[in-house]
C-alpha cells in the first residue's frame, strides 16, 4: 500500500503507538538504513524505551500520522532541565512514505519543540552511518554537520584471561551517589561534557545499570557507566581515567577485571562500546581487551539556533 495523501498529522508519541513501529525495527541491520538510535531488534525493545519517550523530564518523541497509519517517527532523550546535548532517535521513515517530505516535517518540528523544551545553548546530535544516503542529504539539509566519527566494538568471548590485579586494588559496580560523586571529577577533566551528577545517578538508577569503578588507597582511579539498553547490549559509556596517572597501564587493567563485573550484573547481553575512529591509544586498549570493530557511524552535530526558541 502506497501512501497517497499528502495529509500529514505531526503529533506527541503515545503509548499506543508502541505497537505500530515496525518500519523502525533492525535499521542497524544494513548500512543505507544504519543510525545509533533508535536500535530496536524487536517490539518488546521499543516497549523497554517507553519510560523514556513518554517521560517529559528527559526529552519527547514525535509521530508522523497519515491516513491513520503512523509513517515517521522521531524522539529526543536528555534532561530538560539542562543546558545538554539533546540526542535524537532518527527522524525513520515508513519505506511506503519516502520522498513524500515526511523526514523533513519531523526533523523541523523536533527541532522546534526542543527550542520549546530545552534550556537555550542546547546542541542536537545523531549519528548515521555514511552509507545511509538519505540521512545525510537531510542532516544536510538542516545544516547539521559533522563533528567527528565512532567505531562500534562488541567484546568477544576469546579474549585473554586478565592480568593479577595488585593487592590495593579493587573493581566494582555500584549505583551510590556518593560514587558517582567521587568520579565526577574525572568525568569533568576528560569529556567537558554538561551532564550532571542528578544525571549520572537518574542513568544507573536502574538495575542492571551502575557505575563500574577501579579503586585503590588513592581513591577512583578510572570509571565508566554501563547501560543496559534496548537493543539487549550493556554499553560501556564515559570510560575515563584519571588525568594524572594515564599512559600507566591502568585503563587496560580496570577494562580487563570489570568485563567479569559487568556480566555478572547484565548477565549474558552483549557488552558494547564506541571510540572516535581517531583516538589509535584507545581502539589499541579496547582492542587488548577482546574488543573487535562492528562498523562506524558519523555524528552529525548544530546547534538550536535562535530561530528555534523564538517561540517560547
Amino acid at each position: 500500500m502506497a501512501y497517497e495523501s499528502t495529509q500529514v498529522n505531526i503529533r506527541l508519541f503515545q503509548l499506543s503507538d508502541a505497537d505500530r513501529l515496525d518500519f523502525a525495527l533492525h535499521l542497524r541491520d544494513r548500512p543505507e538504513s544504519r543510525i545509533k538510535h533508535p536500535d530496536w531488534r524487536s517490539r518488546d525493545g521499543i516497549r523497554l524505551d517507553l519510560p523514556l519517550l513518554t517521560d517529559p523530564d528527559q526529552g519527547f518523541a514525535l509521530v508522523a500520522e497519515q491516513d491513520g497509519a503512523i509513517t515517521g517517527f522521531v524522539g529526543c532523550s536528555g534532561p530538560v532541565r539542562e543546558r545538554t546535548v539533546a540526542r535524537l532517535q532518527g527522524p525513520v521513515v515508513s519505506p511506503r512514505a519516502r520522498r513524500m517530505g515526511i523526514g523533513t516535517q519531523l526533523l523541523q518540528s523536533v527541532l522546534e519543540k526542543i527550542g520549546r523544551t530545552y534550556p537555550v545553548g542546547c546542541e542536537a546530535v545523531i549519528w548515521a552511518d555514511a552509507a545511509n544516503i538519505w540521512a545525510r542529504a537531510l542532516l544536510k539539509k538542516f545544516e547539521f554537520r559533522i563533528t567527528f566519527s565512532e567505531w562500534f566494538l562488541q567484546h568477544g568471548n576469546d579474549a585473554a584471561s586478565p592480568p593479577v590485579l595488585s593487592e590495593g586494588f579493587r573493581v566494582r559496580m555500584t549505583r551510590d551517589r556518593g560514587d558517582v560523586e567521587s568520579a565526577y571529577g574525572i568525568y569533568r577533566a576528560t569529556w567537558q561534557g554538561r551532564k550532571s551528577v542528578d544525571s549520572f545517578c537518574a542513568d544507573i538508577r536502574p538495575e542492571p545499570n551502575g557505575i563500574c569503578l577501579l579503586e585503590s588507597g588513592e581513591g577512583t582511579l578510572a570509571f565508566f557507566i554501563v547501560m543496559a539498553r534496548s537493543n539487549g547490549n550493556a554499553d560501556i559509556e564515559y570510560f575515563a581515567v584519571r588525568p594524572d596517572i594515564r599512559g600507566k597501564g591502568f585503563g587496560k587493567l580496570f577494562l580487563h577485571h570489570a568485563l567479569p563485573v559487568i556480566r555478572k550484573e547484565a548477565g549474558d547481553r552483549p557488552v558494547t562500546l564506541t571510540v572516535h575512529t581517531d583516538n589509535e591509544p584507545a581502539i589499541r586498549l579496547y582492542e587488548g581487551a577482546g574488543f573487535k570493530k562492528l562498523y562506524a557511524m558519523d555524528c552529525w552535530q548544530r546547534d538550536i539556533g535562535e530561530s528555534f526558541y523564538s517561540s517560547k
